[in-house]
């Protein structure tokens, strides 16, 4: 699932939920079908892409950040930067997908992402445009390699990451689901949020 908006917009419209009579994509694209691996030019020289990230979140997150950039690099953009305020954002919200078990950008109670980043004190008194990209998995499909794959062959997905306005990110990995399952890969399953600014 993807999302933009400029900080000073109040109406912030996120992408549309997958129906409610069955569990939402992890991707919540009909457009995005992920394949099993990143492009070779996303996945050359970056580690940890296969990691189990519910037990690694955080080489997880390096191995995104990573794959993101050689993207970036690819089309000649400036590499994204870790935004602590922006990981705050995205690391809160990946933990209340899975406690709370939805997947979307607005939380219940109205809670924009626009809102929660702001809340985390990103780009406070000024102007900024935001993104997201957000993701779920289990099993091999949780893996960073996968999500960025995912991500890459969406065209919502795709457009923040190569947006070449954004200049911070933050990446935040939830172990488990957002969604109710009796399947045992879920204990494997990590939901992920990537929030994109322009400063």
């Amino acid at each position: 699932m993807a999302a933009t908006a400029p900080l000073a917009s109040s109406a912030a419209s996120p992408a549309p939920l997958a129906s409610e009579a069955a569990p939402p994509s992890p991707f919540a694209s009909e457009a995005a079908a992920p394949s099993p691996l990143a492009s070779e030019a996303a996945r050359g020289g970056c580690e940890h892409v296969e990691v189990l990230a519910s037990a690694e979140p955080e080489l997880a997150a390096e191995a995104i950040l990573c794959m993101l950039n050689r993207e970036r690099a690819a089309r000649h953009l400036s590499p994204l930067r870790r935004n602590p305020r922006l990981t705050t954002a995205a690391d809160g919200h990946s933990r209340d997908m899975v406690r709370r078990r939805y997947f979307a950008h607005t939380a219940p109670g109205r809670v924009t992402f626009v809102r929660r980043i702001t809340r985390a004190r990103y780009a406070r008194g000024g102007a900024a445009k935001l993104g997201e990209n957000l993701a779920w998995g289990m099993g091999d499909p949780a893996a960073p390699s996968a999500v960025v794959s995912g991500w890459m062959h969406s065209p919502e997905h795709r457009a923040n990451i190569l947006d070449p306005a954004f200049r911070s990110i933050g990446i935040g990995i939830a172990a488990g689901v957002p969604v109710a399952t009796a399947s045992a890969a879920a204990a494997s399953g990590a939901t992920y949020t990537t929030d994109f600014g322009s400063r």
